[in-house]
């Protein structure tokens, strides 16, 4: 299972990674359970080369590590020390109940200019 321990700013390049040691010995890891997208936009279509890469694919990871992972990926939300430097400031869940709402306030809104025309040309009419 891979775990997203968090990020750190990047250096002038790509060249120069951050120092961020993992954590020594066994550790629990507190977090949430995420699943990654399965589109994403993608300028190559080649294997990364190298520690960098853009979007996390778990089928392109499993085959250039040889590692077999788990489906998701949890998002530590607590760090495991206090020398962590790590920033876990993870964009909450979306749930869709936006959408939903503004399919509400649309249809509310079709019913009312309904009414309104209505009212509009009874009125008309009756002149």
């Amino acid at each position: 299972m891979l775990v997203n321990r968090g990020w750190v700013g990047a250096g002038a390049t790509r060249v120069e990674l951050p120092k961020v040691a993992p954590p020594a010995g066994i550790v629990s890891v507190l977090g949430r359970v995420n699943i990654p997208p399965a589109g994403y936009v993608e300028l190559k279509h080649e294997a990364p080369a190298g520690p960098v890469w853009q979007n996390l694919d778990l089928q392109r990871f499993a085959q250039v590590t040889g590692v077999a992972v788990v489906p998701i990926v949890v998002e530590q939300t607590v760090p495991v020390d206090r020398a962590d430097i790590l920033v876990r400031d993870w964009p909450a869940p979306d749930f869709g109940a936006e959408r939903n709402r503004m399919y509400m306030f649309q249809w509310y809104t079709f019913a009312a200019m309904a009414a309104g025309l209505w009212l509009f040309f009874t009125l008309r009419r009756s002149k």
